[in-house]
């Protein structure tokens, strides 16, 4: 296990801060990071918005599968994003009928 997995395991901000600013960090840990940086921005860190902001650039400049949908969170999170509207999902009525009625 990492150091950034056990730091977010303790939900430990500060180290999660601290491990975005290690020049050392390796350039694929950057969803976990965003991840930790949620976090981060939940505890209401000073020294945690320059740190996200460098984060979210990286990631929309990266571009992997899911890095946008992670720098818009955290651009909302820090309060300079839209909130996203929760999109709506396809559901086979007849099959939740189903699974419903088998749980009597």
């Amino acid at each position: 296990m990492t150091r950034l997995h056990r730091a977010l395991y303790r939900r430990d901000a500060g180290a999660v801060v601290g491990l975005a600013r290690d020049p050392t960090r390796p350039a694929d840990v950057l969803q976990l990071l965003g991840d930790g940086l949620a976090v981060a921005l939940g505890a209401r860190l000073d020294s945690v918005r320059p740190v996200v902001v460098e984060c979210v650039a990286a990631l929309r400049a990266r571009g992997w599968e899911g890095d946008i949908e992670l720098a818009d969170q955290l651009d909302t999170l820090r309060g300079v994003g839209p909130t996203p509207l929760p999109q709506a999902l396809a559901v086979d009525l007849e099959q939740l009928s189903e699974i419903l009625e088998g749980d009597r």
